[in-house]
């Protein structure tokens, strides 16, 4: 976890003691919190900052914060100092020289007895008598009685333990060097004012410290400051000499409470601050312009790129001030890898680009051909298992997981055989080693062929696991079994991507030690186009007895999505309401069959309906033995869940959702009428994306109309009609199936509803 690093404040007598240069002192975030005082008395667990001072006598002191979730564990005592001498010579801290000690530095007592959750703040300083600077660094531990099992949250949940709602609010940004760094800088104090008062404080990292926000750019910083305005920004060295900067972004800096304000402290040469499309951007018009936004003006003149693949067509300008350039071109293809790159730029004093907040080069890949042949998902209807199959538009194929044995034999190589027409695989992937994940992967294989019918790979997370399923699936497999990594990303053609962005315990912000089989899982990102889904097996969402809380620390890494596959069938362990607030699915799928364990859950059905906007319909390929999703949230198909994918919408088992220009999906769609089948009269909710003529009909099974439920035109939004079962004429109709279709426009859905007399 990135190590935030804090100057202590002199607050009280004890502090006075310490002989500092006024330029110094710090407003701590929880200073009222020294006096030993709870935050609250009961909720989350809170915080205390500590450090090491050194006392007249020359002795340095451990400050250490005991942490519990309610005032009576917590009681007066939370906070206090022990001497020094009293922990190992390595904690008494030099540059450097705290990896090994920082785990072995607990300093557990009786006291602590009867507290779950701990979070400590554990100071280091140089070894000068003129020690200003200090460095804090975070970890939370659980069940911490011993150095075994120790689990470090990202600082993303750190943030969400503290209490934001008065504390105020966060300025972060980044930092970045001069020439002669080719990474962010480090050892430098980033100091905030307001009035000639330090109010936040930051010391950046060595830049080989791979642990932070984000492991590939150690330069980020996050002050936490009061509410108020900060007057200004200042950077030293730790010879206290001032470092000139240019920040990107003008004073003063309103920070309420809970706000997040961000800037950049870039050197005072050309960097680039903007690009549009963003690196690793997909979906981008053919038409779209590139633009390049500088940190200060360019001379025009220096200005120099190239573009990959053949573009053409370029033409260039500068906006006023000669910080922006904008570059149009001939249309880009479709579904197409593009490199950008600034070669030469210079500001008006003759200074050359250096590396900044943006990459340089940075990649793109533009939009489908809505004519192409659109990407298939399906999540098959294994009973109490998970398999999926990846189609791309080029015709790779990708086996995620096969369901417990015999289910690769009853249910997915007949539908490869009969639904796909296909007699071979160019990938599979194991989720974990579980049998109702792996089970029936051999017997796949077995139905096609051999191993010979992978055309590629078989991947996993590695290792060995002791049962009959894994044997039979490493033995089939043979050579072409392949341990899979991180950030790995397999290739489906024609612009389908496949990240694992989750194995072993890994994740791209941070990591964890797994102690259940379901957490080494590995968690795929699928993306094409607009198109973003996560598709795991059953990583936890909690730390739960042997669970792991995988989710959370994984979320920020994906940010939304189009559709999530849920984790472990939708157990109370899965889909915590962070994991699902930051994905934001519009569509949830759920691989369940009858079981013993109660899945899907209320809890976790509860959690996925409850979602930022309300608009995550849920479809689950079976019942369960658990929960029941609310009407006109979602439903259960009995069977395969088909997700097909074109340039500019989705469509889930014939529901289609759109992408609006934002990128974001709306959706036209019609529910499973409730309740079905029924008796006296049965509800249709449907929702329409777009003004028009809708027509709502009732067929029989040989196609007659029945009766018109809509026939009117109607603006965006959420609607729904009944029908009671009779005819035009008013006549009750016979007992049986019965289809129901919307149509508005060039859309339309159809349904089958049961009437019973």
């Amino acid at each position: 976890m990135k190590r935030l690093f804090l100057i202590i404040a002199c607050l009280t007598a004890l502090f006075a003691r310490q002989s500092v240069a006024a330029d110094y002192p710090v407003i701590l975030k929880y200073p009222g919190y020294i006096s030993g005082q709870a935050a609250a008395a009961s909720g989350n667990p809170f915080v205390i900052l500590v450090g090491i001072i050194p006392d007249t006598t020359g002795e340095r002191f451990v400050g250490r914060c005991r942490i519990g979730n309610s005032s009576a564990l917590a009681g007066n005592n939370h906070f206090h100092w022990q001497d020094s001498l009293a922990w190992k010579t390595a904690c008494q801290n030099t540059w450097g020289k705290d990896n090994s000690a920082y785990y072995d530095s607990k300093h557990i007592t009786t006291a602590d007895s009867g507290e779950t959750t701990k979070v400590w703040f554990i100071s280091k300083c140089d070894t000068t008598p003129q020690s200003q600077y200090l460095m804090a660094r975070v970890q939370r531990l659980v069940n911490d009685s011993t150095n075994s099992g120790i689990n470090r949250d990202s600082p993303r949940q750190i943030a969400m333990v503290m209490d934001m709602a008065a504390q105020g609010g966060w300025l972060e940004g980044h930092i970045y060097g001069d020439p002669s760094y080719a990474s962010p800088l480090s050892n430098y104090v980033v100091l905030a004012y307001r009035a000639d008062t330090i109010v936040g404080s930051y010391l950046s990292e060595n830049n080989y410290v791979i642990e932070g926000y984000d492991s590939g750019d150690p330069g980020y910083f996050m002050l936490t400051v009061p509410v108020g305005n900060i007057d200004s920004l200042k950077v030293r060295d730790l010879s206290d000499n001032p470092v000139n900067f240019y920040v990107k972004s003008a004073p003063a800096w309103v920070i309420s409470a809970g706000d997040t304000v961000n800037i950049d402290i870039l050197p005072d040469i050309p960097c680039m601050v903007y690009t549009s499309p963003a690196n690793k951007a997909s979906n981008v018009p053919l038409n779209a312009p590139v633009r390049i936004g500088f940190n200060k003006p360019i001379n025009q003149t220096s200005f120099a790129y190239t573009c990959s693949t053949g573009a053409s067509g370029w033409n260039t300008v500068w906006n006023r001030t000669g910080d922006i350039v904008t570059l149009t071109h001939n249309d880009f293809s479709y579904v197409t890898a593009y490199k950008f790159q600034v070669t030469a730029a210079q500001d008006l004093l003759g200074n050359d680009l250096v590396s900044g907040p943006k990459s340089n080069p940075f990649r793109f890949i533009t939009q489908p051909d809505p004519a192409a042949i659109p990407l298939k998902i399906i999540c098959l209807d294994v009973g109490q298992g998970n398999a999926a199959v990846i189609k791309s538009p080029s015709g790779k194929i990708l086996l995620f997981d096969a369901g417990k044995t015999g289910k690769g034999y009853d249910k997915v190589w007949p539908f490869l055989r009969d639904s796909l027409t296909t007699r071979h695989l160019d990938y599979t992937v194991a989720s974990h080693y579980q049998e109702d994940h792996i089970g029936g992967m051999d017997e796949v294989i077995d139905s096609l062929g051999g191993i010979d019918s992978v055309l590629v790979n078989g991947y996993d997370r590695g290792g060995a696991y002791s049962s009959a399923s894994f044997t039979d699936y490493a033995a089939i497999l043979g050579a072409k079994r392949k341990t899979i990594t991180l950030n790995q990303i397999i290739d489906l053609g024609y612009g389908v991507a496949v990240e694992c962005v989750a194995v072993n315990g890994q994740t791209y912000g941070d990591n964890i030690t797994p102690s259940d089989e379901n957490d080494f899982g590995v968690g795929l990102f699928i993306q094409y186009g607009a198109f973003k889904m996560i598709i795991s097996g059953d990583l936890g969402g909690y730390n739960s007895g042997r669970y792991k809380d995988m989710e959370s620390i994984l979320a920020p890494d994906l940010g939304g999505v189009s559709a999530l596959h849920v984790n472990h069938h939708g157990s109370q362990y899965s889909s915590n309401p962070y994991w699902v607030s930051t994905l934001d699915p519009v569509v949830s799928v759920i691989s369940v069959g009858t079981n013993n364990y109660g899945h899907p859950t209320q809890l976790a059905l509860d959690r996925l309906s409850d979602d930022p906007d309300s608009n995550n319909y849920i479809y689950l390929t079976e019942s369960g033995s658990g929960g029941t999703v609310s009407p006109g949230r979602g439903e259960v198909v009995n069977g395969n869940i088909w997700i097909e994918v074109k340039s500019s919408y989705f469509t889930v088992n014939g529901d289609i959702y759109y992408f609006t220009k934002r990128g974001v999906p709306a959706f036209f769609r019609m529910a499973q009428n409730y309740p079905n089948p029924f008796k006296h009269l049965t509800t249709i909710k449907y929702q329409i994306l777009n003004p028009g003529q809708v027509s709502l009909k009732v067929y029989n099974i040989i196609g007659q109309e029945v009766k018109i439920l809509v026939d009117k035109t109607q603006e965006a939004g959420f609607y729904d009609a009944s029908w009671d079962g009779r005819d035009s004429q008013g006549h009750l109709v016979a007992a049986g199936i019965y289809y129901y279709r919307l149509s508005v426009g060039q859309s339309s859905s159809c349904r089958k509803l049961v009437f019973i007399r």
